[in-house]
């Protein structure tokens, strides 16, 4: 009977989501369309997040010349400076809210200003033995430059916003800020140590500057990612591309090796909840019950049939959508079941690069003219809240994965 209920209950679920829609909401690159955006949404999705400080530079020989904006939530823009100095370097917190200016002094000392989204000082360290590092959750921390490696007697301050130290860690070097999460309320951050003494530290640190709990690891460290709700955590390790679990409290609830595969490309991530978890790797899709633990569906064909290969995996509706995003900008849509609902390409764009052509009438110790081609690009990271895939395109350089100069969001959604 409990069976027949269920069959019936998922009959039912694939039936709804039988039509599923992809439309482009928008593709802008003003932060004020964007904003105003977001404003719109964010009463229904809370973990949108506007952009309220926006730094680019640009190189004319030895000079790097920066240029930071300020945005209100509407995204009009309410202060910009420039900055002419070799010495000067900006970082912009991934929260988009923070600034970070730090000037190499002659004594290879620091200076450090911390300004927020009205581009107004909170505090500042003049000649100062390190740069400092943001969390996202109005903490920053020291970093060592990586002439000066850590030790297990390294220590590195905690400071809040008002200047004012009020931790410490040991043991590494720094943050690495291609693996720093924060949930949407911002109760704590978990991130990667970066130069770590011996082993890797993954640590979480609360607003408060204390540190909830650390979990060591070898180093091979490829990824972190959290759950929308930050109930849950997970590591990707380079070793057979293992995937630990965590919940809240540092507690290891599941490890699987999805793929045995010692590879870096594997992707990852959880539903809202945490409950489930997707994992992607060259062209095949496997995805799991937090709970128990078990394989609930896979799928090893379909991608590669059309050739395509995975850049991002995501969960949507707390599990009831699964999206595939391939390099060939394809995007592939799965049910809870596995079945494949749609594919729909993104249509990214393309742009230049580099590439040697082999060219006979050239010396032989290089025979290669360099020629320009058009590619698909792959400067783009993404993300999914609500309804909405939201991309974000780069082109400057790397960029953090929430910062972009173009924005492309789309509704998937029952038609």
């Amino acid at each position: 009977m409990h069976r027949t209920i269920l069959l019936m209950i998922t009959f039912i679920f694939c039936l709804s989501w039988a039509d599923v829609k992809v439309e482009k909401v928008l593709e802008t690159t003003s932060i004020k369309e964007y904003n105003q955006w977001v404003q719109r949404n964010k009463a229904k999705y809370p973990d949108l997040e506007p952009i309220l400080v926006q730094s680019s530079y640009e190189v004319r020989g030895a000079l790097r010349q920066y240029t930071v904006r300020y945005y209100n939530q509407n995204g009009e823009r309410i202060k910009e400076e420039v900055l002419e100095d070799s010495r000067h370097t900006v970082m912009v917190t991934y929260t988009n809210d923070r600034a970070i200016h730090c000037k190499k002094n002659p004594d290879f000392t620091y200076d450090v200003i911390i300004k927020d989204a009205k581009g107004e000082r909170l505090f500042s360290l003049n000649n100062h033995k390190c740069h400092l590092t943001h969390t996202g959750i109005g903490l920053y921390v020291e970093e060592l430059s990586a002439e000066a490696p850590a030790d297990k007697n390294t220590t590195l301050r905690i400071f809040n916003e008002s200047g004012q130290v009020v931790g410490a860690l040991k043991g590494f070097g720094g943050i690495n800020l291609v693996n720093i999460y924060s949930p949407t309320d911002r109760r704590y951050c978990v991130f990667q140590g970066a130069n770590p003494y011996r082993s890797t530290p993954v640590i979480m640190l609360n607003q408060e500057g204390k540190e909830l709990w650390r979990y060591e690891i070898d180093r091979g460290v490829i990824s972190l990612f959290i759950s929308k709700t930050g109930s849950h955590i997970g590591i990707l390790h380079s070793n057979k591309g293992r995937i630990l679990v965590f919940d809240e409290n540092g507690n290891l609830v599941q490890e699987y090796t999805p793929f045995c595969e010692n590879w870096y490309w594997i992707l990852s991530a959880f539903s809202d909840e945490g409950e489930l978890l997707v994992t992607g790797f060259r062209s095949g899709i496997k995805f799991y019950n937090n709970k128990t633990g078990a394989l609930v569906w896979e799928d090893t064909v379909t991608l590669k049939e059309k050739a395509d290969t995975v850049k991002y995996v995501h969960s949507m509706k707390n599990g009831e959508l699964t999206l595939v995003l391939c390099n060939s900008h394809n995007m592939y849509v799965f049910d809870t079941t596995g079945k494949l609902l749609l594919v729909h390409n993104l249509m990214l764009g393309k742009r230049l690069t580099s590439r040697r052509i082999r060219d006979e009438s050239k010396p032989k110790w290089f025979p290669y003219t360099i020629k320009k081609v058009e590619v698909l690009t792959q400067n783009w990271y993404s993300d999914v809240v609500g309804e909405y895939l939201i991309i974000n395109k780069y082109s400057n350089g790397v960029r953090l994965r929430t910062q972009g100069d173009t924005k492309i969001i789309y509704r998937i959604h029952k038609p």
